[in-house]
C-alpha cells in the first residue's frame, strides 16, 4: 500500500483472504464488538441465560461496513416472543422484528438496529446445542445447519458463560472422519451435466448461473469436508477466507 493512500475494506479483505488469517481488527470490527459487549450484558442479566457469544464476521475479524452483528444467546429455556422483544428494547435495539418460525436447529431469530448497525440476536436452548453436537459429531450427520452452528461455536467470541462455551468448543474440536466422509458424499452431485451446454446455447443465463453456483457450493463444501472445517454460513459468505483456511 502506497504512502498517503487509505486501504479500503475491500482491499483489506483481499489481503486477509490471501493470507488466510484475519488482519489486525479494523475499526468496523472493534465498533461492532463494543456494541455486542454492551448488548451481551443486557441478555446476561436475564433469568435462564446460560451463555452469550458474538459470531459471524465480527468474531472472525473480517467485518466491514456492511456487516451486521450476530449475537448467540443460549438459554436453559428460551423465553417467549414478548420477553425477547422486551430484552431487545432493554438492549437498545430499535425497529425490532421477530421471526416466529424456528431455524432447522431450533433457533429463534430476530433483528433490530443499534447505533446504525443491524443486530441479529439468535436464541437457542442448550438442549438443542447438545442435540446438534450429538448428531454431527456422534452420528456424522452432515446437515448444513449443523455445520453452521458448530462453526459459530468454534469461532465465536464468548461474552458470557465462558465455561459452557469452552466445553462445547472442546467437544467439537476434532472433526470426525465419518463426518468428513458423509459431508463429501452429501455434495457429490454436480449435474445435470447435459444442461450446461444446453443452457449456454439457449442463453438461459439465469438458470445456467444458478447451476454453476450450486456446483461451486458443492465443491467448496467438499473442500471443507476434506479439510475438516465447519461451514461458516449457509450461503458460504466470505468464500475467499473460507478457501484460504483449507490446507489440502
Amino acid at each position: 500500500m502506497e504512502m498517503g493512500t487509505r486501504e479500503t475494506d475491500f482491499e483489506r479483505s483481499e489481503r486477509s483472504a490471501a493470507s488466510g488469517k484475519p488482519l489486525h481488527p479494523s475499526r468496523e470490527v472493534e465498533r461492532r464488538l463494543s456494541i455486542a459487549q454492551r448488548i451481551g450484558r443486557t441478555y446476561a442479566a436475564a433469568p435462564n441465560a446460560m451463555a452469550i457469544l458474538v459470531g459471524g464476521s465480527v468474531a472472525r475479524g473480517y467485518a466491514d461496513r456492511w456487516s451486521d452483528v450476530e449475537i448467540g444467546v443460549f438459554w436453559r429455556i428460551v423465553p417467549p416472543e414478548r420477553s425477547r422483544a422486551d430484552l431487545a428494547a432493554l438492549a437498545g435495539l430499535s425497529d425490532w422484528r421477530s421471526y416466529p418460525d424456528p431455524s432447522p436447529v431450533g433457533a429463534l431469530e430476530g433483528d433490530g438496529i443499534r447505533d446504525g448497525i443491524k443486530i441479529d440476536p439468535i436464541h437457542l436452548d442448550c438442549a438443542s446445542v447438545e442435540d446438534t453436537i450429538t448428531a454431527a459429531i456422534g452420528h456424522g450427520d452432515p446437515a448444513l445447519e449443523h455445520q453452521v452452528l458448530l462453526g459459530t461455536l468454534q469461532d465465536g467470541l464468548p461474552l458470557e458463560g465462558h465455561p459452557l462455551l469452552a466445553s462445547w468448543k472442546a467437544r467439537i474440536g476434532t472433526y470426525p472422519q465419518k463426518l468428513r466422509i458423509a459431508r463429501i458424499q452429501d455434495n457429490l452431485s454436480f449435474g445435470p451435466h447435459a444442461w450446461l451446454e444446453m443452457l449456454a446455447e439457449r442463453n438461459d443465463f439465469l438458470t445456467l448461473h444458478d447451476l454453476l453456483c450450486r456446483i461451486g457450493r458443492s465443491i467448496v463444501n467438499i473442500m471443507l469436508g476434506i479439510n475438516g472445517i465447519y461451514a461458516r454460513s449457509p450461503a458460504l459468505k466470505w468464500v475467499q477466507q473460507t478457501i484460504a483456511a483449507c490446507t489440502i
